[in-house]
């Protein structure tokens, strides 16, 4: 009697049962069945990709910025963003002003 085997991709379910991928390419009859996980986590897998790209840093001499630099660099953006948003302020305000003394009548009042 010849053995086939075929190999399956599919998923573990909440409840315990396993649902597969695809239609199994083999006769109806009795079969056995042996799980392998493929990964054990999403993290894990983000966390292996990590540290590969954490050791070609190292490998071609990549020097991290210290905590200081990264602290020094957000101060000036939020400075920078503040200047920003005072000149925007000064320049609705100039043109708010210019359009309150357009609208006034010529010649009013004495």
């Amino acid at each position: 009697m010849a053995t086939s085997e075929v190999n399956v991709s599919g998923r573990i379910l909440p409840d315990g049962s396993l649902r597969i991928d695809q239609p199994i390419p083999l006769p109806p009859g009795e079969v056995q069945v042996r799980i392998q996980a493929t990964t054990s986590s999403t993290s894990e897998a983000v966390w292996t990709v990590m540290e590969q790209i954490w050791a070609v840093q190292q490998a071609r001499g990549f020097v991290p910025r210290s905590r200081e630099e990264i602290d020094a660099e957000i101060r000036a953006l939020r400075n920078e963003a503040e200047q920003q948003a005072r000149q925007r302020e000064e320049e609705q305000s100039r043109w708010a002003e210019q359009h309150r003394l357009g609208d006034s009548p010529k010649g009013a009042g004495g």
